[in-house]
């Protein structure tokens, strides 16, 4: 049965940003140092005044010829336009309208059943989902905020041109489709044709219902739940269905560069978004790494994680979090990515032959480090 909505609430966000799922079958902490280290290092970050990240600007390239219009497709309105009288009918046509969308929402994303149950009992809980009057009311406030969608259709359009410009072989633009899942469990679905937006996961960060699961999504995840996060996220997610990445045990440094890469991307297709947009950094963050650049890198190096493919020994310099344990607490989580960015940044300045294409293809982290020539000054 479905799920009431609080509890629905309740176990949303193990993934929250971007979940894949393949078409064949839909799937696809560490110590503290002791108080005397932690002061050392704290007091070695604490800097001012250098910016050791060269300054980046992203090209503007002309691509007004391309024809990438992006018409984002309303399936939660289809979806709410059923009721007691009309949901079979509705939803067969929906089936049959949205395809493998319409299976993944329905088995994956709201988990309601198999799609091919010769019964289709799944129909009676997806009507459960759409007579519920929290959902319902979650409808129209999403409706209310997301009337007019032209503006993202517009963005869309433009990013997806710019990667057709720097990714030649890959002319081929997903369908966009908007949906409401009751805050889970991504903001952004893909899949290698289609992505899939949640609109009620950008709602912003003062959207009373995220309060209620404050301990679940605290504020540091809260604050990209706004709308000009849904361009940056739909890119990511289409880079990622073109360039997998499933090394088994990747060093430090390989998937520091994978993340560097997608960023680089965002800087290719999005060249008049701000960074912070692009890694989910505040300002004031993104300043600190910037003038504490060297000090993160002698960390990085000093404590010989890069070739470690002891994914627990790194694992917090890469995972979400609001800072970084061992490192001083202005430090934002994910740090090995910013730096990775900076590497991969680093390497394209260095080798301005290399494609896009080329580079999402280099899986050896090692290689971009050693042709970037990273090693920030102090």
């Amino acid at each position: 049965m479905l799920q009431e909505v609080q509890p629905i609430v309740a176990n949303i966000f193990i993934k929250l940003f971007i979940t894949n799922y393949s078409l064949s079958v839909f799937s696809k902490k560490a110590n503290l140092f002791i108080s005397a280290v932690f002061l050392l290092m704290s007091l070695l970050f604490v800097r001012c005044g250098s910016n050791n990240s060269d300054t980046f600007v992203a090209p503007h390239p002309n691509v007004s010829a391309a024809k990438t219009p992006i018409s984002i497709q309303r399936f939660e309105k289809d979806l709410f336009a059923a009721n007691a009288n009309n949901y079979q009918q509705v939803f067969g046509d929906m089936a049959t309208k949205y395809g493998v969308f319409f299976t993944l929402f329905v088995e994956q994303i709201m988990r309601l059943g198999n799609t091919k149950d010769p019964q289709k009992t799944y129909q009676k809980e997806l009507l459960t989902f759409v007579q519920n009057k929290d959902m319902r009311s979650l409808y129209d406030t999403v409706q209310i905020k997301y009337a007019n969608v032209a503006w993202l259709e517009k963005d869309l359009s433009q990013a997806f041109a710019y990667s057709q410009h720097y990714l030649p072989k890959h002319q081929q633009v997903p369908k966009v489709i908007s949906h409401i899942s009751a805050f889970g469990p991504a903001a952004i679905t893909y899949t290698d044709s289609l992505i899939g937006i949640n609109f009620d996961m950008y709602m912003g960060e003062s959207f009373a219902p995220y309060t209620v699961v404050a301990d679940q999504l605290p504020y540091y995840l809260r604050r990209r739940c706004e709308q000009n996060y849904i361009v940056p996220n739909t890119l990511k997610a289409y880079i990622q269905s073109l360039y997998e990445y499933n090394e088994p045990s990747p060093r430090l440094i390989d998937a520091m560069v994978h993340e560097g890469k997608l960023l680089y991307y965002l800087d290719m297709v999005l060249p008049d978004a701000p960074d912070s947009t692009k890694i989910g950094y505040t300002q004031t963050q993104l300043n600190w790494c910037k003038q504490n650049e060297p000090e993160i890198w002698a960390f990085l190096t000093e404590k010989e994680l890069l070739f470690s493919n002891q994914i627990r020994e790194y694992n917090k310099l890469i995972s979400e979090a609001p800072s970084v344990s061992g490192m001083p607490p202005e430090t934002p989580g994910r740090i090995g990515i910013w730096v990775g960015w900076q590497i991969v940044r680093r390497y394209m300045q260095q080798n301005p032959k290399v494609s896009l294409d080329e580079l999402m293809q280099i899986k050896d982290g090692q290689k971009i480090l050693q042709g970037s020539r990273y090693k920030p000054k102090k």
